[in-house]
């Protein structure tokens, strides 16, 4: 009986460290995403024209889009206990910031309304960051 147990011991904890891989994807991810929104805030608040500020959102956009689908990869990748619920909450939880974020910023009045927005949305999606790699840290392989 302990010999038959074994074997199905050694493929369990194979098949659940398996997922260590995408485990550090996502927690990449969610560090480059974190970065990332801190970076964008820096160039925004940066910006002295309208034009940089819409060619930096283009740019911060396109980086952020990359990192969602990092996500999403990784997360499709992991056994349900990880990727559904609360993981998943987060990653739409920024994508929701993100698309307020890009209506706000096209809504500004002025350079200084832009720098306010790209500030509280830095302050805002760092935070959904944090949320998102704490649960990441939290996760098992078993």
């Amino acid at each position: 009986m302990r010999r038959a147990l074994l074997p199905s011991f050694a493929i369990l904890l194979l098949t659940s460290c398996y997922m260590q891989g995408d485990h550090e994807e996502m927690s990449s991810a969610v560090q480059e995403a974190r970065a990332e929104a801190q970076k964008h805030d820096q160039l925004c608040r940066a910006a002295t024209a309208p034009e940089s500020l819409s060619n930096e959102l283009a740019r911060h956009e396109d980086v952020m889009d990359d990192l969602f689908a990092r996500m999403d990869g990784a997360m499709g990748d992991m056994p349900a206990k990880h990727s559904s619920g609360g993981m998943k909450q987060d990653v739409a939880n920024m994508r929701a910031a993100m698309a307020i974020h890009h209506d706000r910023l096209l809504e500004a009045g002025s350079v200084s309304a832009a720098h306010a927005e790209c500030a509280s949305y830095g302050a805002e999606m760092t935070g959904l960051c944090a949320t998102a790699q704490d649960r990441v840290d939290g996760m098992d392989c078993m």
